[in-house]
């Protein structure tokens, strides 16, 4: 009795090319083949909580690499523009073309750098310029 209840109320929905549900294919399907799922419903609600960022943030390292921008800044006020953080927590020094060489002597040899490899370099060509290349690093 119960395999009967249980192939008649819980019948798996198998669709047909058209979308509606095939009653050949549940003569065919065995009893012990056949699953019942139950649900549960809350009555908590769920809060709308933003979704967390892909990008974490460190407070920490983030104060640390301003900080370390403007003493650059500080040490070669001659060559150094710019300072600043991107959204991604990277820290940018807009240098004067002039200066690249001296800024990546500084960031090499000075003993509160000492960087050992460096990540990217990128020249931007506008032709319309008398210097044409504006060297990104």
């Amino acid at each position: 009795m119960a395999s009967s209840l249980i192939r008649h109320f819980a019948r798996p929905i198998l669709a047909t090319s058209k979308g509606f549900v095939s009653a050949a294919a549940h003569r065919n399907i065995p009893a012990s083949l056949v699953f019942l799922y139950r649900t549960q419903a809350t009555t908590e609600s769920t809060p709308n909580a933003p979704a967390a960022s892909l990008i974490r943030v460190n407070a920490e390292q983030r104060k640390t690499l301003v900080d370390f921008g403007h003493y650059v800044a500080e040490c070669l006020p001659r060559f150094v523009q710019h300072v600043q953080m991107t959204s991604t927590n990277e820290l940018e020094i807009l240098v004067h073309p002039d200066g690249i060489f001296s800024i990546m002597a500084f960031l090499k040899d000075h003993t509160n750098a000492q960087f050992s490899s460096l990540a990217d370099i990128t020249a931007i060509d506008v032709p319309t310029r008398t210097y044409r290349f504006e060297v990104d690093g």
